[in-house]
């Protein structure tokens, strides 16, 4: 029936596109009749609908016992929080922490002759202990402080450590 609609166009074609549908309608009608005939003389019943002997319903001797899962037994998500507890989230750190690395937060100061200091650990701030904290001078002149800290990510292959500097 749908070649028949597809071939409707054809119609518009004048007498030459009449013959071309009527032959489209011959056809459709052929294999219509064959997919019919092989449909009604198939063997329609398959051997697992097949009516067999009753069996009992006894339970067997030794029967198959499948084990319940119970909850403490389900996979725990590893996660931040499962896996890095003491780790900050990098989402929770304060917006300045936006650079990966010391080297991307120093090329975002403007000024001249600057130089990186020593880095030292952090003394307070969202990761007290476990950041790091180095300035930066221009000549003699203080001009601000790159401060880093370590934070986890949670992604959908688990989570991820990471580090988030930022300029102060």
């Amino acid at each position: 029936m749908a070649t028949l609609v597809a071939g409707a166009p054809l119609l518009a074609g004048g007498p030459p596109g009449w013959v071309l549908y009527g032959a489209l309608a011959v056809g459709t009608l052929l294999v219509g009749a064959v997919v019919y005939n092989a449909a009604r003389d198939a063997d329609v019943s398959f051997p697992e609908t097949r009516r067999g002997p009753v069996t009992s319903c006894t339970p067997k001797a030794n029967p198959k016992t499948v084990p319940i899962p119970r909850v403490e037994d389900k996979p725990i998500r590893r996660t931040c929080a499962t896996e890095h507890p003491t780790v900050p989230l990098c989402s929770s750190l304060p917006s300045r922490y936006m650079f990966s690395s010391i080297q991307a937060a120093f090329r975002s100061i403007l000024g001249r002759d600057l130089r990186l200091e020593k880095t030292r650990p952090t003394t307070g701030g969202p990761c007290p202990g476990t950041g790091t904290h180095t300035s930066v001078r221009s000549g003699g002149a203080y001009v601000a402080s790159i401060v880093c800290c370590p934070c986890c990510n949670d992604t959908a292959a688990g989570p991820q450590l990471a580090t988030r500097c930022g300029v102060v």
